[in-house]
Formats: C-alpha cells, structure tokens, sequence
C-alpha cells in the first residue's frame, strides 16, 4: 500500500513516480530536489528575502533585475531524456496589474542557450497563480537544463505595480499533466 509522507507518494519505503484515480492523473514525483529550501529568486534581484515557503521580492523590481530564475545558494539543474515529455510548474503571487497572461514563457536553459517555451497560467485565486510549461526534450548536444526560468514576466504582470511578488513550490515530472506540488522523494526519505 502506498503512503503520502510530505506529499510524497512512497511504497514499500521505495518513491511512486505517478498515482492516477479513476484515470486521471492526480499525483507526479518531483525530479527536482531542493524544492522546498531556500533561495534568491531573480538575477540582478539583490533584495529578495524567504518569507513562508516563499522567495519574495518587494515591487517594483530593483533597476537591473533581468531575469526571474532560483539563484544560489541553490539553483535548479536536471539532466533530461530525449524524447521524454516533462512539465516545469512554479507557484507564485503577486499584486501586480496583469497584462498579458498567455505572454509568459519557461526557458529550458542549457549550458549558455535559452530554449524559450510557452508558459501557461493559471489564476489560482486573488494574487495566486501557477505556470506550466510541458516540453518533449528534443535532444541537444548538452542535456543539463537549468529550471524554473521565466521568460516575459514583465509582459505578463506589470511589475511596476503592486506591492509584491512571491515564488516558491517549484516542481519538475514527467508527462503533460501539472499535478501539485510536493517535495522530491530524495528530500523526504533521508
């Protein structure tokens, strides 16, 4: 019988990678480890601070902030499969004015290359929001891909307004369904 520790889906002491009901997909195994620990959020974003389970960043940005993307100390890298279908998903909030909201995107980041894919989001709730971005690897002549990557942030929500932006519950699995977040198994069974 499985068992649910930390929202992790664990069997016979061993990770279950997916866990369907009545046929749908409910639960994904996070590839990701480190999901649930502390980290800057943005390069070029000095001031971002961890506030209950989330980077945080006061708005507007800081002049210079380029990029929304884990920083050290703990940045987000996983060795992918061609021909394998993976989901990206970050949680986020923001009192932002949204734009655009089919503007934002996910770079599948390797070595010093952006793969920019289409990001969809989803309003969870007042200020809540999750991104999703599925891709089938292709192949590239390096398979190391940098994580949880925001493209086009500024054309989804203007970030010159509100007072807050907050990242946190990053998840990485396989297939095209973005299930909730949970920690990877390797940060459970220690």
């Amino acid at each position: 019988m499985a068992d649910i520790t930390y929202g992790t889906w664990i069997k016979d002491g061993k990770a279950v990678d997916d866990v369907y009901q009545g046929g749908i997909k409910v639960y994904g195994r996070n590839l990701a480890s480190g999901t649930g620990l502390e980290y800057v959020m943005g390069f070029g974003i000095p001031n971002t601070t961890w506030k209950n389970g989330y980077a945080f960043e006061t708005l507007p940005l800081a002049s210079g902030a380029v990029e929304i993307l884990p920083q050290d100390p703990h940045t987000f890298w996983y060795t992918l499969t061609q021909g394998v279908t993976y989901t990206q998903t970050i949680w986020l909030e923001t009192d932002a004015t949204v734009k655009n909201l089919s503007a934002a995107q996910i770079t599948w980041f390797t070595k010093w290359v952006h793969d920019y894919q289409p990001a969809i989001v989803q309003k969870l709730g007042q200020n809540s929001y999750k991104l999703v971005s599925t891709y089938t690897w292709p192949s590239k002549t390096n398979n190391d891909v940098r994580l949880f990557d925001i493209g086009n942030l500024s054309s989804t929500f203007d970030l010159n307004t509100g007072t807050y932006l907050k990242f946190g519950k990053l998840k990485l699995e396989k297939g095209s369904v973005a299930t909730s977040w949970t920690l990877a198994p390797e940060d459970v069974l220690k």
